[in-house]
């Protein structure tokens, strides 16, 4: 009887252990993602709408191709997603200047 309560607190502890590694595990990569995020962001803030276009033409070509293995897909996926949010922006600045635009030549 001894024997079995030994071995589920063994198994406990080792369940224990590998959660706690995962976590730590988890933490690395979130952290490493977050980095990866903010230089990926940083190059795309400084890019302009037309770059961005092109750049995010060029990952839906080589994401539909299919030939990256799926770490690479995933990152070019996350590029894209910036690459989008950042095309959205530039077209809402855009019509907004065009709406000002437009709303300064009725009242004059």
């Amino acid at each position: 009887m001894n024997d079995d309560l030994f071995n589920k607190s063994d198994s406990q502890d080792f369940a224990n252990l590998n959660s706690s590694e995962e976590i730590v595990e988890k933490n690395n990569s979130n952290i490493a993602s977050k980095n990866v995020d903010k230089n990926i962001a940083k190059k795309i803030a400084k890019m302009s709408f037309e770059e961005a276009l092109t750049r995010l033409d060029k990952i839906v070509e080589i994401l539909s191709s299919q030939k990256n293995n799926l770490e690479e897909m995933i990152l070019l996926y996350e590029e894209a997603t910036f690459l989008k949010e950042h095309c959205d922006k530039r077209l809402g600045d855009a019509k907004m200047k065009i709406e000002n635009i437009n709303k300064k030549n009725k009242e004059e």
